[in-house]
């Protein structure tokens, strides 16, 4: 694994990349967009595993910890989407220098898709994907026990799973949402629905009729921080 670090705008982002074992120059790379919030910290083992699948098979995959978290720099309360959407889009170019690459495979997992804003592909791939900020700050609402008024609270911030979010963030969040017409940035598009049943999310109809949607039997890799083995890497085979 390479690691490494990109300078944003001051902001200093940790990157890994996993190359190939072969020499063989390849056409294509992958970006694989973490979740946010206590999703990423549950998510991380399966990250590094699609990682590793896709460079079994021939294609550089790089990952990167959004400002803020992980091992890049910064403050999470200080942070905006806008900023980790630049950070792809760096990132990105970051990966496309070290592997000479001309195709780019992006994939978003969770509220990772946010983080896509209009960046441009040549395939994207959500898996269980968060749609819209509002539909990301609900979910971390009903995480999250809201404490009584104790006291003088900071209304400039919220915390969501020890995460603090400031006000900019959440503005930023409620109005983000994943563009339905994929076409404007890619020309194939893979939805990836984990659940045991056998249909896709209310939520979801606006998305499906302009992407290959697909069921895959397996528990939430985003909500269990046990030693787990998703059977989403096994999609990148």
């Amino acid at each position: 694994m390479k690691r490494g670090y990109i300078n944003i705008h001051g902001r200093s982002i940790y990157t890994a990349l996993v190359l190939p074992n072969s020499d063989i120059a390849c056409e294509w790379c992958a970006l694989v967009l973490q979740p946010f919030g206590e999703e990423k910290r549950c998510s991380l083992r399966t990250v590094h595993r699609i990682c590793q699948r896709l460079a079994d098979h021939g294609i550089p995959a790089m990952t990167f910890d959004y400002s803020g978290t992980g091992d890049s720099g910064g403050r999470h309360e200080d942070v905006l989407l806008s900023h980790w959407q630049e950070e792809a889009t760096a990132a990105v170019h970051e990966l496309k220098q070290l592997t000479s690459a001309t195709k780019l495979h992006l994939i978003a997992l969770r509220s990772g898709a946010l983080a896509l804003g209009s960046l441009p592909c040549d395939k994207l791939t959500l898996a269980e994907p968060v749609f819209t900020g509002k539909e990301f700050l609900r979910d971390m609402e009903r995480r999250q026990l809201i404490k009584s008024f104790s006291g003088p609270q900071d209304t400039s911030q919220r915390e969501f799973a020890g995460f603090l979010y400031s006000e900019a963030m959440l503005q930023e969040l409620s109005r983000a949402e994943v563009n339905p017409a994929f076409s404007s940035v890619t020309d194939e598009t893979r939805i990836i629905h984990l659940t045991g049943g056998q249909t896709y999310p209310p939520s979801w109809k606006p998305y499906l009729p302009n992407a290959t949607a697909t069921i895959l039997r397996d528990r939430p890799f985003w909500g269990l921080t046990d030693y787990f083995e998703s059977k989403l890497p096994d999609c990148f085979a």
